[in-house]
C-alpha cells in the first residue's frame, strides 16, 4: 500500500506543472485550414479558442485568458468556440 502511495504522489509531482495544450494557427493554409502546432498555454491562458471571421478569412487557433474568449463572443466573429480540455480547439 505504501508502494501505491509513492508511486501516485510521485506522478502528482512530475504531472502538476504541465499546462493546458492547444491547437495553435502558424498560418492560414486556404480559407478553412491552418498549419497547426501545438502550444502549451502559459499561466494566463486558461482556454483554448477557436474564432472565425469571414473578413479575416481563415481560423484562428490559440491559447487566452477566459476574459478573452468572453470578449470575443462578444465581438461579432462569425464562430467562436472556447473549450477547457486538452487540444479541444481543432477546426
Amino acid at each position: 500500500m505504501k508502494w501505491l502511495l509513492l508511486v501516485l504522489s510521485f506522478a502528482l509531482v512530475f504531472t502538476a506543472g504541465e499546462g493546458l495544450k492547444c491547437y495553435k494557427c502558424l498560418e492560414t493554409i486556404d480559407s478553412n485550414t491552418c498549419n497547426l502546432k501545438v502550444e502549451e498555454c502559459q499561466d494566463s491562458g486558461d482556454v483554448c479558442v477557436t474564432t472565425m471571421h469571414v473578413t479575416f478569412g481563415g481560423p484562428v487557433q490559440s491559447c487566452l485568458p477566459r476574459i478573452q474568449c468572453t470578449y470575443l463572443e462578444d465581438s461579432g466573429f462569425d464562430v467562436v468556440h472556447c473549450c477547457k480540455t486538452d487540444l479541444c480547439n481543432k477546426v
